[in-house]
């Protein structure tokens, strides 16, 4: 019962809130898509099987920006993304799709280790 109550009163909250604060879709959104982010980073990093800190010296950072990424505390940059994927060598894609009648747009951000020694 007291769940409901909860959900109820943060269900009024967002929607007052949404009526006051400038933009507050758009700041939702944002913080969505950082710990979206933040996931897929650290999981990307768990399967790899290594520490903050090794990503970090495999990305020349530290490993507070590592934790500071996957805590969702910052937005990646296009370089940083890169350097992700280069350290970890995977390749990394963005891809959008706005709906089922959208064929959707991939970029590739960067090219996988493999492929770079090869040329």
């Amino acid at each position: 019962m007291r769940t409901d109550t909860a959900t109820k009163n943060w269900s009024n909250l967002r929607k007052d809130r949404a009526k006051h604060i400038p933009d507050f879709q758009g700041r939702v959104d944002d913080a969505r898509l950082r710990a979206d982010l933040a996931q897929f980073v650290y999981d990307l990093r768990s399967q790899a099987g290594i520490t903050q800190a090794q990503l970090a010296r495999r990305m020349g950072t530290t490993q507070s920006a590592i934790a500071r990424l996957e805590g969702g505390g910052m937005n990646p940059s296009a370089e940083l993304l890169h350097k992700l994927g280069n350290a970890l060598a995977v390749r990394l894609m963005l891809t959008a799709d706005s709906g089922a009648d959208f064929p959707g747009a991939s970029v590739t951000i960067n090219e996988t280790l493999t492929e770079r020694l090869a040329a």
